[in-house]
């Protein structure tokens, strides 16, 4: 009897699927504006606008826009949330199979620039390693710690060691710089749309409370933006500064020189 009200009551304590159509509240639903929808894991386009009923204060409509710029409106109860993601539980109505084929491409493209950044990041970060093995193998042979030889021996492996991450570095950098150019665009063209709300609301075309959920939303997405562009940077500028370090004549002590420095 125990097992049967177990089992009765972990049933109706089931999470229900949420969507869009169960939210309320004009400020809540404002939070959702702008936000990314998918559809099988491909992006198809961002919550543009909500309709919402004035009593109740819950969606009738949306409006998703795609990225060209292609309008729908669709019923709430579509747009599935789920772990903190919109995701439709349909097809867009008419969405031509070459425009899906490409919004998979650009989650593809997206999906491999993370892999390219850290990549990078992970190369960096071994390089770091080795210039420090190196400094303190300098520092070993100045205390006589170690004889010549075998300072040599290792110091030459742990030099080949950084000039193969450095070369194995150079596509993904490649990569990464391109995407850069990417991320640099879609930032510029949204803070362009935030400059035409700004006017819109000068010329009393719009009212700021009309817009103000769009613009929150649209500022939020520049500033994710501005946080992914200054880590792609700090990580392009920290390889590049570390591949020219370890190429240049000081760092690559000659077997010459050690030679002349310590057997004279």
């Amino acid at each position: 009897m125990r097992n049967l009200l177990s089992r009765l009551l972990s049933f109706f304590r089931r999470p229900s699927v949420k969507t869009l159509a169960d939210i309320r509240g004009i400020d809540t639903l404002r939070k959702f504006l702008g936000k990314k929808i998918y559809y099988n894991g491909a992006f198809v386009g961002e919550l543009e606008k909500i309709i919402a009923d004035k009593n109740n204060k819950s969606p009738k409509k949306i409006i998703v826009k795609t990225p060209s710029n292609k309008l729908y409106k669709l019923k709430p109860r579509l747009v599935v949330i789920e772990n903190g993601l919109l995701k439709l539980s349909k097809k867009l109505p008419d969405l031509p199979h070459t425009a899906e084929k490409k919004l998979v491409e650009n989650e593809k493209i997206e999906k491999h620039s993370a892999e390219y950044l850290s990549s990078v990041e992970a190369i960096v970060n071994e390089i770091k390693k080795l210039r420090d093995r190196i400094l303190k193998l300098d520092e070993k042979l100045i205390d006589g710690e170690i004889d010549l030889k075998t300072f040599k021996i290792i110091r030459k492996d742990l030099e080949i060691k950084i000039q193969e991450l450095t070369r194995k570095g150079k596509e993904p950098i490649k990569k990464l710089k391109d995407h850069l150019r990417t991320v640099y665009k879609q930032k510029m063209l949204l803070e362009r749309e935030v400059e035409r709300y700004k006017v819109k609301i000068m010329l009393k075309e719009v009212s700021e409370e009309e817009i103000k959920g769009r613009l929150e939303a649209l500022n939020d997405k520049i500033g994710e933006l501005d946080t992914e562009i200054n880590r792609i940077k700090s990580i392009i500028d920290t390889y590049e500064i570390l591949s020219s370090e370890t190429t240049r004549e000081e760092f690559l002590i000659s077997n010459e020189m050690l030679t002349q420095i310590f057997e004279s």
